[in-house]
Formats: C-alpha cells, structure tokens, sequence
C-alpha cells in the first residue's frame, strides 16, 4: 500500500512556501514548518514501523507546544458561547487548553482517516473555508497564502487517492498525512479566531471541522460506554456505520462529505446573517447529540434495518 500522500503533501506545501511570497510573520513561519517536520517524522516512523500510540501522542504535544510557545499562539478566548454578551475565557488555563484542543484535532482527523478521499476532501473542505474567512479580514489576510498553498498541495494529492473508476492504483495518506493535515487545520484555527486576527469567532471553527469533531466524539465516547481505551480501534466509525447499513464506500464517502460541507456553509451563512454565537454553539451541541444517539444504538437499530 503506498502511503506516500503524506509525504506528498509535506513537500509541496514546504515548496510552496519557499517560492510563493506571503505576509506571514518570519516566526511564526518558522514555527509552523518545525511543527509540520515534526509531526510528519512522527507519521513517518508509524507508517513505517508502527510506534506506540503513546509516543505519537508524545510528538503530538510536542507539536501543540511549539504553536503556543515557539508561534505565540494560543486560545485566549472561546468566543461568547453562552447566553449573554460575556465571552468565555480560560485565563491562566489558555496555553494548557489549547495544547489540549490541538492534540484532541490532530487525533480526530487521524482516527477519521478510514475510507479513500474521506480525511482529505474534507480536509480540503476546511482549509478552503478557513482562506475564504481569511480573505475577509484585512489582520487574516497574512494567513492567506500559506492555506492556499496547503490547500493546493492537498488537492494535487486528491487527484490521485480520490476513487474513481479510470484510476484503480492509488496512493494513501498514511499517518504522516493525516496527522499533518491535522496540525495544519488545528494550527490556522486557533490563529485565525484569536487576537489580534479575530477573523471569526471560534465556534465557527468547531463546524469548519465537524466531520473530525462528530466523529472522534461518538467513537471516544462510545469506547467509554463499553469499557475499553478511547485508543483501541473498532469499526463503530460513521463510514463504518454507513457501510453496514449498505451503503457502498463511494456513497459513504459523498454522505459524509456532503455532511461536512453543508456543516461548515451553514455556519457561516448563519454568522453572516447575524446569528449569535450561542445559537450556533447550541445547534452544534444538538447536532453531537443527534450524532451520539445514533452511534451509541447503532448496534441495534442496524441489525432491524438490515433485517427488514
């Protein structure tokens, strides 16, 4: 199997930021091509030799340490997800929260990574969404480049690991991918809804990554349930769902794509046309809960439907 998407990605995105100029301060530049190094080495490592899960956790708090430490960036606030005009802010607790949020997406899009397209046109998805947010806002717009040009990294590689029937040899992500793209969505996140860019609030953020979020959530949580480590892997994934239901892999794949795009669409409308932050945060909170009860009695319901 060639996992060699990854490194693909990897390397046009570090090419692309060598050739094409861009606003991007020089620190955090530096910052950011460290981070990626580092984390794709651990991608890497696994695709090669399969580390621990905890020494890939290892490099991941590594990686989330150099975005608050090394980059200066961290979530200073949560935006105004409660009702009332009061904005969440974990203080003292900024640096340890963020470390922790960006461990948790790097995860989220890895553990997501099971069907050909799926981590990677959604990932597109939200690399996409993030540069139009960016292009929006004159302190964004030095953000602007460096998510296109990752963005046209990803989608060279989509060209050759997106199914379809005249290309039956494809090439894969493999964990440097998906970890990477991980990192990348995590890192432009928290830079693009914080001071001073403030581009959009962070809940907006939270949809632009809902298919990862949605996903992680009911199957960490699930695992719970059960008793087993939210580390183990099983085949209770929403493309697994869908799958056993009867769907083909390429159905699957346009369900939870189109999921996800309509997810992060809508939320932006909806912030555009003066949505609260609380009533989008209260939509995504209903969504999860939708999500959780299907996955939590998947078991059961999927046997009746199968059976009738």
């Amino acid at each position: 199997m060639p996992l060699l998407g990854g490194i693909a990605i990897v390397l046009g995105t570090m090419a692309g930021l060598m050739i094409v100029p861009t606003t991007w301060p020089p620190q955090q530049t530096r910052a950011f091509v460290a981070a990626i190094g580092i984390i794709a080495l651990a991608g890497m490592l696994d695709d090669l030799h399969e580390i621990s899960a905890k020494a890939k956790l290892c490099f991941q708090f590594a990686v989330a340490a150099i975005l608050t430490s090394w980059a200066g960036i961290s979530l200073e606030t949560l935006g105004s997800v409660l009702p009332g005009a009061a904005r969440v802010n974990p203080g003292a607790w900024a640096i340890p929260f963020t470390i922790l949020a960006t461990v948790g997406l790097v995860n989220a899009v890895n553990m997501t990574d099971g069907l050909d397209g799926l981590v990677g046109g959604a990932s597109l998805l939200s690399l996409v969404g993030m540069a139009w947010i960016a292009s929006q806002s004159y302190p964004a717009q030095i953000y602007f480049g460096a998510l296109i040009i990752t963005a046209a990294a990803l989608a060279g590689f989509l060209l050759f690991n997106w199914p379809h029937p005249l290309r039956p040899k494809r090439t894969f992500l493999g964990d440097t991918g998906s970890l990477v793209l991980g990192l990348v969505i995590a890192w432009f996140a928290v830079a693009l809804s914080q001071r001073p860019v403030d581009a959009a609030p962070p809940i907006i953020f939270v949809w632009l990554c809902s298919l990862f979020l949605l996903d992680f959530i009911c199957i960490t949580f699930g695992r719970a349930i059960r008793g087993v480590s939210p580390l183990r892997a099983d085949r209770r994934h929403l493309h697994h769902l869908l799958q056993r239901i009867g769907f083909s892999s390429r159905s699957t794949l346009y369900i939870l794509i189109g999921i996800h795009a309509a997810n992060g669409i809508s939320a932006i409308v909806l912030w555009k046309i003066g949505f609260s932050e609380w009533s989008l945060f209260l939509l995504a909170l209903l969504e999860l809960v939708i999500f959780l009860a299907i996955s939590i009695t998947a078991p059961r319901w999927i046997k009746q439907f199968r059976r009738r």
